[in-house]
């Protein structure tokens, strides 16, 4: 029902004295507030003397208990800065014995007017019009108007805050792939073995088969390719077929060797911290280091 039929029919039934007061007495503009509520681009410089008189809003502040004046209209000042690059805003009006509208007109031109409507809402949480995610196109004074539908009397209250813009996560640093870790190596050990004779030499030509000291591998270590100085206190690791480890220390003559049975082939390494060195390929039978075509003159083991 139209709000001067309302009055009317008002009037008839309870015969009060200011109804017929109200009915005279003219709208706040005479295109009435209907047509402010169905064009998107009508002017809202009729709100200026209600703002003038209501003051302004700022974020984070809230209007509370408020009531709708002339024309049954509130009207607030709102200044942004920044052109929106402080984020969104989000307005919220809340009644109970209303039923309000929120517009916002803006921003304010230089003849002090405030030409167009930039956003309404209308019941989009029940009766409760919000404006959530609302960003102002610059930076300037805009009108936040708060309308009852039907020019009925009644209370509102109006918030007014920032929306929580979360941050995009920093993207992630590339992976790197982290180096492989360094192997572990032996502590250099103080020998005690002078290490026999004929360091360099192919032991198993003596030490394999009826030999009344058989060894089951043998080879010296030294601190060059060139095998000019031997190196004593190094870790020499053999593992056989099976899986089973033996651990030698090198003499001071560099010698190594073992009597311990192994199955072939066999997997061998140096270590004397900080290096390490591992053959790359397995021993067979009969386990001599030594022997030509290996680690003969000029291609001695050795580390580093």
């Amino acid at each position: 029902m139209a709000g001067r039929e309302r009055i009317r029919l008002l009037c008839a039934m309870f015969l009060v004295g200011a109804c017929a007061e109200a009915l005279d007495k003219p709208p706040f503009d005479s295109t009435g507030l209907e047509d402010v509520l169905a064009s998107g681009d009508e002017k809202a410089d009729r709100f200026l003397e209600i703002a003038e008189q209501l003051g302004a809003i700022a974020v984070g502040e809230s209007k509370l208990d408020e009531a709708f004046v002339a024309d049954k209209v509130a009207a607030y000042e709102f200044v942004e800065q920044g052109q929106g690059a402080q984020g969104a805003l989000d307005l919220a009006v809340d009644s109970a014995d209303a039923d309000p509208v929120l517009m916002v007109y803006g921003p304010r031109q230089d003849d002090g007017g405030f030409p167009v409507r930039i956003a309404k809402d209308d019941d989009s949480d029940g009766k409760q019009p919000r404006l959530v995610g609302l960003r102002l196109p610059v930076a300037g004074t805009y009108l936040i108007v708060v309308a009852e539908y039907d020019r009925a009397p009644g209370h509102f209250a109006l918030r007014v805050t920032r929306s929580i813009e979360q941050s995009p996560a920093p993207a992630a640093p590339p992976s790197v792939p982290s180096p492989p870790p360094l192997p572990a190596c032996d502590k250099p050990v103080v020998s005690m073995e002078a290490g026999g004779h004929n360091p360099g030499m192919n032991c198993m030509m003596c030490h394999q088969g009826s030999n009344r000291f058989p060894w089951t591998i043998a080879g010296t270590l030294y601190a060059d390719a060139n095998g000019a100085v031997p190196l004593s206190g190094a870790t020499i690791r053999i593992v056989d077929a099976s899986g089973a480890e033996t651990k030698l220390v090198t003499a001071r003559n560099g010698n190594f060797y073992s009597t311990t049975a192994v199955r072939y082939p066999l997997t061998v390494k140096a270590s004397r911290c900080p290096d390490n060195a591992k053959m790359g390929v397995t021993i067979t039978a009969p386990g001599s280091c030594n022997a030509a075509g290996c680690h003969d003159p000029g291609r001695r083991l050795h580390l580093p």
